[in-house]
């Protein structure tokens, strides 16, 4: 059962990006910076950018963050706790999208991409370079290559956990290596999310929540829509956030806090 904790309005901020962290939630200042906010939406910290920042995806951890602007054609490195900020440039043409971090230390960052392939990204020397896999840090790697191989899912959900999907022409099944087939959603999702064992289907008009066989599908308020989605374990608790846009104004949104 999900259930609402809590809401909150925001304007004059065109929020696009949304990570959860352990007890934090990160977004997007506009496109000059970064807040970082607690679980009753109180900012607790901030970072301004010194150029436009178009996120195309981004990850966090602990109070690093990990930000592909595909715009800029660089990928940033944030440290709230060491104030700074780190800029590598990506090769020209680089077009790949970026799936999961695999491995993160405080000098590079390993990420595998949705076709399979791994990067490693070092911030001691500002460059980006393929590498192998990574020894025994996705257990179900080949099972899922396997998979996609023989057509029994297109992509990937999660590389380390070992979920994928298969589009049909009306819903999204879903698969895991362990347990075989999960459940489906619906075909109207831009975005298939799982963590913890929480499946999503998030798109603009609904989000469906899958966990534990049950599913609760949530609709924005009138005139809004989804922009938004992400998950969180908070003292044992499973904690999801969603982001919604007001359809005749990008910077008035809505951030509201559910628990399962």
């Amino acid at each position: 059962m999900v259930k609402k904790l809590c809401e909150h309005c925001l304007e004059d901020n065109d929020i696009y990006f949304v990570k959860t962290e352990h007890d934090k939630i990160f977004i997007n200042d506009n496109y000059q910076g970064l807040f970082v906010l607690d679980m009753k939406f109180n900012c607790i910290d901030h970072m301004q950018m010194d150029d436009e920042l178009f996120i195309y995806e981004g990850f966090v951890h602990d109070e690093e963050v990990f930000l592909h602007c595909a715009e800029n054609n660089c990928i940033i490195y944030v440290s709230f706790k060491k104030r700074s900020k780190k800029i590598v440039n990506l090769p020209n043409g680089f077009m790949t999208s970026f799936n999961e971090v695999v491995r993160w230390t405080d000098k590079r960052v390993d990420l595998i991409c949705g076709n399979g392939r791994f990067y490693r990204v070092d911030f001691m020397d500002n460059k980006i370079h393929k590498v192998s896999c990574p020894d025994n840090s996705l257990p179900y790697y080949e099972a899922l290559c396997k998979a996609m191989e023989q057509g029994g899912i297109d992509r990937v959900v999660n590389w380390k956990s070992g979920y994928g999907y298969k589009k049909r022409s009306d819903r999204f099944d879903l698969y895991s290596v362990r347990d075989g087939f999960t459940g489906e959603l619906d075909k109207s999702a831009y975005h298939i999310y799982e963590k913890d064992g929480v499946l999503a289907g998030v798109g603009e008009e609904k989000i469906e929540v899958l966990y534990r066989a049950q599913k609760t599908v949530l609709t924005p308020k009138r005139g809004y829509y989804f922009i938004g989605f992400d998950g969180t374990t908070v003292d044992e608790e499973k904690i999801l956030i969603t982001i919604q846009s007001d359809k005749q104004n990008c910077k008035k949104n809505r951030m509201t806090l559910f628990i399962i």
